[in-house]
């Protein structure tokens, strides 16, 4: 968590800095699958001040699929940085410069048109990275080869992304026979990332650098892929713009100012670091900063990732490319979805009713 947030403060400092801005608090938040962190960082020696955090809650109305409310994205980060500021020490208290955001990846919804200075109205709950809803689409392409417009190979070398139960556009396909009525609204595609930007500045705006890995993005363009939007159902006015890492997203809103209740003054800039896996590969040094080979990371967290930094957007079928969180390079990345989820999952039904806390201390007090 602190790594994720440092690096999405770094990426407001590399572009956004000045001798002002370095005497400022810099906010880094990373919003993930099961709880949104925000740490305050010193903008001058990037020294952690203060951290807070609040949970989200997964929902499985069905066996296999795992949703969330936008509405807690929402709340738990106006919690978090509140929570955050509050905590840091009276003799380091500032004003904060800025903002950075990291959010989970693959997660989406559908809202309803945005209207100015509004929250975004959800038609449904977000279909989480971990769902598995979409496993029946994803075979139905495959088996489609050549009959479609948008095939399994296709899709694999314009997003860098093996066609999986984690793509929008099987999602989407899903949705359109199993939720026909969702689909029949006027709608907008919104991932965290959006969610996120568009309740600090009521822009809706999202990384590149993460928003990829839902598979809707021409990775050599950066850009939506116009083929696999129509292949989804969507066009290229139901998206959210996209910013590269480091980017502007907006100023904070007079409204979001007003909910953070003071801690962080409207016009506050809101930067754009990208998704949390490629945020925390850049903290780890796991990237390559387009400096040639990268290095490696292995991730044991909510999910089991491995990453391998590139100059070049490699396509193989063993692994995933991502858009890295330098905006210069690449990620390799190979995930197992459920890590430190399904550990937790036994303790609950097997852990003869102690907590995940408690089984954590016995195992560090073993020897083996």
């Amino acid at each position: 968590m602190r790594r994720t947030c440092h690096v999405a403060c770094h990426r407001i400092f590399r572009r956004h800095s000045s001798s002002a801005a370095a005497s400022l608090l810099l906010v880094g938040v990373d919003s993930g699958t099961q709880s949104t962190k925000a740490c305050v960082f010193d903008g001058r020696t990037g020294t952690l001040l203060a951290e807070a955090s609040a949970a989200n809650t997964i929902h499985s109305p069905i066996d296999g699929h795992a949703e969330q409310s936008i509405g807690e994205w929402r709340s738990g980060l106006f919690a978090a940085i509140r929570d955050a500021v509050a905590l840091v020490p009276k003799e380091r208290q500032a004003p904060v410069g800025a903002i950075g955001l990291s959010f989970q990846r693959e997660s989406f919804t559908l809202v309803a048109p945005p209207e100015a200075d509004q929250e975004l109205v959800p038609l449904r709950p977000a279909i989480l990275w971990l769902d598995g809803r979409a496993d029946g689409e994803c075979e139905v392409i495959r088996r489609a080869a050549g009959a479609t417009a948008v095939t399994a190979d296709h899709y694999h070398e314009v997003t860098g992304k093996p066609l999986d139960v984690t793509s929008a556009m099987a999602r989407m396909q899903w949705l359109a026979r199993h939720e026909p009525s969702v689909l029949s609204q006027p709608h907008h595609w919104v991932d965290c990332g959006a969610v996120l930007s568009h309740a600090l500045t009521g822009n809706l705006t999202t990384c590149v650098a993460g928003c990829d890995t839902a598979g809707l993005i021409d990775l050599s363009q950066r850009q939506w892929s116009l083929p696999i939007l129509e292949a989804a159902g969507l066009t290229l006015e139901q998206m959210p713009l996209l910013a590269e890492p480091g980017e502007l997203l907006g100023g904070v809103s007079a409204a979001a100012a007003a909910e953070l209740g003071g801690s962080v003054s409207a016009g506050c800039p809101v930067v754009a670091a990208g998704g949390d896996g490629q945020v925390f590969n850049l903290g780890m040094s796991a990237g390559n900063g387009g400096r040639g080979a990268g290095g490696m990371m292995l991730t044991l967290g909510t999910s089991v990732v491995l990453s391998v930094g590139s100059t070049s957007a490699s396509i193989a079928p063993a692994y995933r490319t991502l858009a890295a969180a330098d905006g210069l390079s690449y990620t390799m990345e190979s995930v197992v979805q459920s890590g430190t989820l399904i550990l937790k999952w036994f303790v609950a039904e097997f852990g003869a009713g102690d907590g995940f806390d408690h089984w954590g201390r016995a195992v560090r007090h073993t020897h083996f």
